[in-house]
C-alpha cells in the first residue's frame, strides 16, 4: 500500500495547548471547513490528522499532522484511519464507495457511507427527505433536455434545474424562466455533458 507523505506542521500559536485527551481525529479534506473543525476540536483535546491532495492547505497549520495524498484514492484514505480513532469528511466529494471499504476494514466512519450515498446526490437526498415526511419542493428527474418540457408543466415557472452531484453556495443551477432558456440552462450545468440534472419548483421563502 502506498501510503501518503506526512507533514507535522509547525507549533502555531492558534492551536490550543490542551492535552491531548480525546480520541484522535481524522479529516477527509483540509480546506477551510478542515482548519475550523481542528480549531475546535483541539480545546477538547482532540489530536487532528488531515488528507489533503497539497501541502499548502487552510488546516495543515493549525492540524497535529496533515498528510498529502489523493482523498478519492482508497491507499491515502486507509494510511489516514490506521493513525486515528474515528474518520469524517471536510466535505461530500469523497466517493461513497471508498468509505464502504475503510468501514470494513474495521474503521469507524462519520458521516457513515450509508449516510453519504444519501446526500450526494441532491435528488436521491430530497427523495429520502419526502419520503420520511418532510416537506420538500415538487421534483422531476430530467434525464434529457426533453424532459425538461415536463418539468415546467410539473413544476411551473420559474423552476430550478440543478446538478444532482457537487453542486454548492449556490453553484449547480439554473432559473429557468421560460421555455426558450432550456438549451441554455441545459448547457449551462453539463447537461450536454453527461452531467446528471433534475428540476425542483420554485420555493419561495420569508427567511433562510
Amino acid at each position: 500500500m502506498r501510503r501518503a507523505l506526512i507533514v507535522v506542521p509547525a507549533a502555531d500559536p492558534s492551536r490550543s495547548e490542551s492535552p491531548a485527551s480525546g480520541p484522535r481525529l481524522g479529516i477527509i479534506g483540509g480546506g477551510q471547513l478542515a482548519r475550523m473543525l481542528a480549531l475546535a476540536a483541539h480545546p477538547l483535546g482532540c489530536p487532528v490528522v488531515t488528507l489533503e491532495r497539497a501541502a499548502a492547505c487552510p488546516a495543515a497549520p493549525v492540524a497535529t499532522a496533515s498528510l498529502v495524498g489523493d482523498w478519492n484514492t482508497l491507499p491515502p484514505l486507509l494510511d489516514l484511519a490506521s493513525r486515528v480513532a474515528v474518520l469524517t469528511l471536510e466535505n461530500e466529494y469523497v466517493a461513497a464507495g471508498l468509505l464502504a471499504e475503510l468501514e470494513r476494514a474495521g474503521h469507524r466512519v462519520l458521516p457513515s457511507s450509508r449516510t453519504l450515498a444519501l446526500v450526494q446526490d441532491k435528488l436521491v437526498q430530497k427523495r429520502t427527505l419526502a419520503e420520511a415526511g418532510l416537506p420538500v419542493p415538487r421534483l422531476r428527474d430530467t434525464p434529457d433536455p426533453a424532459a425538461l418540457a415536463a418539468a415546467a408543466a410539473e413544476c411551473g415557472y420559474p423552476f430550478l434545474l440543478k446538478a444532482r452531484r457537487n453542486g454548492y453556495d449556490g453553484k449547480g443551477n439554473v432559473t429557468v424562466r421560460a421555455p426558450g432558456e432550456f438549451d441554455a440552462a441545459w448547457r449551462r450545468l453539463g447537461g450536454d455533458r453527461g452531467t446528471p440534472l433534475f428540476a425542483a419548483a420554485w420555493c419561495p421563502f420569508d427567511r433562510e
